[in-house]
């Protein structure tokens, strides 16, 4: 036999060796011990159901909250958005107003020249 993990191969030859002798030395009967058993199990399944409904409440209950802090948080982005918005064109109105006031157009657009450079224009038409 080709013994490629001997540590495990130990390990479980000393369990199946542990087994047999507690079962031969073991204060109880078998069927006694299997209930106890049995009991050990069902007590075990139900902590880990109830450890695994606590676990999906929180998930939920986080998933609620981001959900929350994400609308919350887009709103706000759009708010700003506006906001920011509205301002620029506050800035591009009270530019232009200024720049009419002074005889100027405030639009300086570049134009391509049969060179292919580009040079500023004024135009007066806005």
């Amino acid at each position: 036999m080709n013994n490629k993990h001997p540590l495990a191969t130990g390990l479980l030859a000393g369990m199946a060796v542990g087994a047999g002798v507690g079962m031969l030395l073991a204060p109880r009967r078998g069927s006694e011990t299997r209930t106890m058993l049995r009991g050990h199990a069902n007590r075990y399944k139900d902590g880990m159901s109830q450890g695994y409904k606590r676990a999906s409440s929180s998930v939920n209950d986080w998933a609620h909250r981001g959900q929350g802090v994400y609308k919350n948080t887009r709103d706000k982005v759009a708010q700003g958005a506006k906001e920011t918005g509205r301002y620029v064109r506050e800035v591009a109105d009270a530019v232009t107003r200024k720049a009419r006031r002074q005889g100027e157009s405030p639009i300086r657009r570049p134009m391509a020249t049969a060179a292919g450079q580009s040079h500023d224009t004024r135009h007066k038409s806005f």
